[in-house]
């Protein structure tokens, strides 16, 4: 019975220096042992006395049952937080909304312009934020052709 404690004690320590070297490497190498999401900001504009940016995050440990092999890119709508300048989070209004697909930001006189493809339902949507920074009712487009030239239509009134 000795003989089994020792073994099972010799497996336990090598388990455990194996996952403390692992984890060792992948810290070395910039990295983790679980992924985790990774962003990147886009598309920067002030608005409101505030910046406003798109967020494109992808979440390598989540991915889809119908594409393993490719992991899903979202976008979500970033503002200053009021209670803390320079610090980003989430627009509140939009929040629980998954766009895969965005267009640039465009400010157009005291609004705001969002343009995206909101995941479900599969629609191309455009949202208007006003100088209160209340969000409007969504225009639905058909296809990424009509909101391309509505945006193109509303980039030509764009304030710089």
């Amino acid at each position: 019975m000795g003989q089994v404690a020792l073994g099972f004690r010799s497996l336990l320590v090598r388990a455990a220096v194996f996952f403390v070297m692992a984890a060792l490497l992948a810290w070395a190498l910039g990295g983790t042992l679980w992924p985790r999401a990774v962003g990147v900001k886009l598309d920067e504009v002030s608005f409101g006395g505030k910046d406003w940016v798109w967020r494109a995050e992808i979440d390598e440990s989540l991915k889809s049952a119908d594409q393993p092999h490719q992991p899903v890119l979202e976008f979500s709508l970033w503002t200053e937080a009021n209670e803390t300048p320079g610090a980003l989070s989430d627009y509140v209004p939009l929040a629980q909304d998954i766009f895969t697909e965005t267009l640039p930001l465009l400010v157009v006189d005291d609004e705001l312009i969002v343009a995206a493809f909101q995941k479900q339902p599969s629609q191309w949507k455009i949202y208007r934020i006003n100088a209160k920074f209340e969000l409007g009712d969504a225009e639905v487009y058909s296809d990424r052709l009509a909101i391309v030239q509505e945006w193109t239509r509303l980039s030509k009134l764009s304030t710089p």
